[in-house]
């Protein structure tokens, strides 16, 4: 090494080729420690941008995931609506009874429909208001009449169209409590009514296409129950006076017995016949007869209850069957009755035998005189052949010792 610094020193060639090494040297070793720093900073970027690109991938297969998990569920959503469909509509109509039809459409949108509030109201063409009908959820403690135009029901019947609450300014002081959406039921044309739902959980989208069908559906089934009670009560019911018939009356009877025995309440049987009806025929007419009778049936039906059952049984005959009713109330009703028919100021009253309109009536009790109902109506029978051969214009109460 002494050597070398000596020979360095006395000649300046080598001194000058040693320096450059020297030189060259540092830079290389400079170079070599800046490419590695270089090349590890780009292997550590390189990571970074692919630990990036593993993260926005990841979150993008959860983003996919979750959009299919949906997809999955409206899928599953859309397919439970579909194979419901026949059952729903043989569900809506397999009923005949308004009160059951109106019941089944509220389970149906409960079902189909993940809501905390369903309210149904059936349009009263009378009066032209919405009147509610069922519930589920609401809020509402009583019976409720909105008029066309009011809140959200109203707005739905009379622009026949589905609202939802920001649609109704007026929403919040009709009284619409818990409602959100309403769509009309109609049915040709025809308004039959407004179904009201509450918040809707969970929702896709496409509920207002399921509310649609739903109420299509309840429309239908209404209209159906509305033709149904129509057909069946014109079966039941006396063309010429609207009263029952007697095939109703005796069905009723059967049902009102079963009642009778399972409660331990006794039925009372009020037959009767209008007095001189014949006369009252040939003197003034077939046409005034006819009045007579439905002018004496409307004063029957509303001077009786509602459980009561009032039928025509046969011409001028009539039968009222009273649930729950001893004979001393029968009796007190019964004369009630006479009284009024022989102060009525029915036409031509003044041309019957006794100067007025008259009946003779009989009374008999269920199970008190007799084991069934059928056998209750002959003794009443013969109670009302009684007060004939009395003299017409009374009411007579079976009592066996005086009938055998």
């Amino acid at each position: 090494m002494a050597q070398l610094t000596e020979l360095i020193s006395t000649d300046p060639k080598i001194f000058f080729v040693f320096t450059g090494c020297l030189i060259a040297l540092v830079f290389f070793l400079i170079g070599k420690v800046s490419g590695s720093v270089y090349e590890k900073g780009l292997r550590e970027q390189e990571q970074k941008d692919h630990e990036k690109k593993l993260s926005i991938s990841e979150s993008g297969r959860n983003d996919l995931k979750r959009q299919l998990e949906e997809m999955k569920k409206q899928h599953d959503k859309y397919v439970y609506f579909v194979v419901r469909i026949p059952e729903t509509v043989k569900y809506l109509n397999s009923t005949l009874t308004l009160d059951e039809t109106i019941s089944s459409i509220v389970r149906v949108t409960k079902d189909l429909i993940d809501t905390d509030c369903i309210e149904l109201y059936l349009h009263d063409e009378k009066t032209g208001q919405l009147c509610l009908e069922a519930a589920y959820g609401s809020s509402r403690k009583e019976a409720v009449k909105i008029s066309m135009g009011d809140g959200i029901i109203g707005k739905a019947g009379e622009l026949n169209l589905m609202m939802t609450r920001d649609l109704a300014a007026s929403a919040q002081k009709n009284g619409d409590g818990q409602l959100m959406h309403a769509a009309p039921m109609i049915s040709r044309g025809k308004l039959i009514g407004v179904l009201g739902l509450g918040r809707i959980k969970n929702p896709t989208g496409d509920e207002k296409r399921i509310i649609a069908m739903i109420t299509d559906l309840a429309a239908v089934s209404l209209i159906n129950c509305e033709q149904i009670s129509s057909a069946k009560e014109e079966a039941n019911t006396d063309a010429l006076t609207r009263l029952y018939n007697r095939k109703y009356f005796a069905e009723r009877s059967i049902e009102e017995a079963q009642k009778a025995i399972s409660y331990n309440f006794p039925i009372s049987i009020f037959m009767f016949d209008i007095d001189h009806f014949k006369k009252y025929n040939d003197q003034n007419g077939h046409a005034e007869g006819d009045y007579l009778l439905k002018e004496l049936s409307s004063m029957l039906k509303k001077n009786s209850r509602g459980r009561d059952v009032v039928a025509r049984y046969g011409g001028e005959e009539f039968i009222v069957m009273l649930p729950n009713t001893d004979k001393k109330g029968a009796a007190l009703y019964a004369e009630k009755i006479r009284e009024m028919i022989e102060t009525a100021g029915f036409r031509h009253r003044e041309k019957q035998p006794l100067g007025f309109v008259s009946i003779s009536g009989g009374i008999a009790t269920f199970p008190a005189d007799a084991d069934t109902v059928e056998a209750t109506i002959k003794l009443a029978d013969q109670a009302l052949y009684r007060s004939k051969k009395a003299g017409r214009n009374s009411v007579t109460v079976f009592e066996h010792q005086r009938l055998t």
